[in-house]
């Protein structure tokens, strides 16, 4: 009898790991995890972080993730000036379908980037387009968004750049690399309690907006029209006091952030951060031999007029462009500099392009064409 009980205790420990593995590719390859949450198009704060690290992972690894030429933007929030890409690459009527992932995470720079980009790497895409400013060089590297991305997306069998880790982190980094279920686990935590009882709005975002009054209402609903009549009045009279009026309906936080951010220079360390794990991320790209492009985001140049220097910080501002331009040569990484392509007509803001509607997308389509080239 205690035969037999050792024999169906070994059996049970036996088939334990085919049945978390049975579990784990049943839900890691099916709706459960992938389908349509409530919480995906949250924007700000822990929530907006996991909204932007699920909808990165399902489009790497979810349903369709391998349809057509792959061409995938890593950056922050300035990507959202970039929705238009994958139409305009497609005005071009190639014979090959060019499918383009935007993975942004709002509020993050290359310490971000580094964790999501063994991910991309992993994927193997024909194309990789790391978007980013001198001031992504200034991030601080202790931010939330920064933190919970590379906790929740470390993977490989090499350590993030920064400080070793210890001994459990290196073990919870290797079980992902191993496990895909394990992998995805805060994610598919929130995915399949999402499904039982929905933990954010059911917010839907349009596909692509048509003027620029719709876009406004979508971003500050019931303001839209007034968001509008300012924009316009800007658009009249080009100048930096109608910006700044027009910024005053509906977005006077963002006016506040950029001024604090140009008082107030990063603490030592953070720019040498941030580059070392920008230097990882293009190693890791490279050993992938995945082809890459560095983007130097465009920069509004409404700031010409900001001689007070209230707004930008040139200096900080030119040191930062010289250290992307001094890394991406010593890496042998192509630069498309995108800083001075666009009019301040074209920006939302200080730091965003207009989505859809800015023509970001346009103006990069041929740069990505040319560097899908043998």
């Amino acid at each position: 009898m205690a035969q037999r009980i050792r024999r169906s205790s070994a059996l049970a420990w036996a088939l334990t790991p085919l049945f978390l593995a049975g579990i784990g590719m049943g839900v890691t390859r099916s709706p459960l995890l992938w389908g349509h949450t409530s919480f995906e198009n949250a924007a700000l704060g822990p929530r907006g972080t996991l909204a932007q690290v699920y909808r990165a992972m399902r489009a790497l690894y979810g349903p369709g993730s391998r349809e057509g030429l792959q061409v995938v933007v890593l950056g922050n929030s300035r990507l959202i000036g970039l929705t238009d890409l994958e139409r305009a690459l497609a005005r071009r009527k190639e014979p090959l379908e060019i499918r383009v992932r935007l993975l942004p995470i709002f509020a993050g720079g290359p310490v971000a980037f580094e964790a999501l980009g063994r991910h991309v790497a992993r994927r193997q895409p024909a194309l990789v387009v790391v978007a980013v400013t001198g001031s992504d060089l200034e991030i601080p590297v202790d931010t939330g968004a920064q933190q919970l991305v590379r906790k929740m997306l470390r993977v490989g069998w090499r350590d993030l750049s920064g400080p070793p880790p210890g001994l459990l982190a290196r073990l919870d980094r290797w079980l992902r690399t191993l496990w895909p279920f394990y992998r995805f686990r805060e994610i598919a935590r929130a995915a399949l309690l999402d499904r039982i009882h929905p933990i954010g709005s059911g917010r839907q975002l349009p596909s692509h907006y048509r003027t620029t009054e719709e876009l406004f209402e979508t971003m500050r609903p019931g303001q839209g029209h007034a968001i509008e009549v300012a924009h316009r009045r800007f658009l009249a009279d080009p100048s930096l006091k109608r910006f700044l009026d027009y910024l005053a309906v509906g977005q006077s936080f963002h006016v506040d952030e950029v001024r604090h951010r140009t008082a107030h220079p990063p603490p030592p360390g953070v720019e040498t951060a941030n580059e070392d794990a920008l230097r990882s991320l293009l190693a890791d790209l490279g050993a992938a031999g995945v082809r890459t492009r560095i983007l130097l985001t465009p920069q509004n140049p409404i700031l010409a007029q900001d001689r007070a220097d209230v707004f930008h910080d040139p200096a900080r501002l030119r040191r930062g462009r010289e250290a992307l331009l001094r890394l991406a040569a010593a890496q042998g990484t192509p630069v498309i500099d995108a800083t001075r392509w666009l009019p301040a007509e074209a920006f939302l803001d200080f730091d965003h392009v207009l989505p859809d509607l800015g023509g970001f997308g346009e103006r990069l389509a041929p740069e990505v064409w040319r560097a899908l080239q043998p």
